[in-house]
């Protein structure tokens, strides 16, 4: 619990140096965003997690198909949030891993943009 808080407060803090940064433009608006992305999951198995739900040969027959059309749907409600601008920070839960963030801002519009990836692991509960 200690390390979410610690990441939790870490990302407000980054926020707002970013924020205090844009401020020097006063026509710049960033949008900041959070999405629970609602079990984003990889296809591969992971002993640590608890992940059986999302395997080919699991209760949601996840695979690549599915696991790839829900990146692209992220990508393009993410993408449509402003029509100018992508959001500047972006935050989401009920992510798997590391990888599948990756996974997502390499989708879509997402990927013409150089974000960077800030990521707690966290207990599956």
């Amino acid at each position: 619990m200690k390390n979410i808080k610690t990441t939790t407060f870490i990302s407000f803090l980054l926020a707002i140096v970013f924020l205090t940064n844009c401020k020097r433009n006063e026509n710049y608006k960033a949008d900041i965003v959070f999405y629970n992305v609602e079990n984003l999951f990889d296809t591969i198995d992971d002993p640590l997690k608890n992940d059986k739900d999302f395997l080919p040969d699991g209760r949601n027959k996840w695979n690549s198909e599915k696991y790839f059309h829900k990146l692209e749907n992220i990508s393009k409600v993410l993408s449509s949030i402003n029509s100018n601008n992508l959001p500047a920070i972006i935050g989401l839960s009920e992510v798997e891993n590391i990888e599948v963030i990756r996974d997502l801002i390499n989708t879509g519009d997402l990927k013409n943009e150089n974000y960077k990836i800030v990521h707690q692991e966290s207990p599956d509960e």
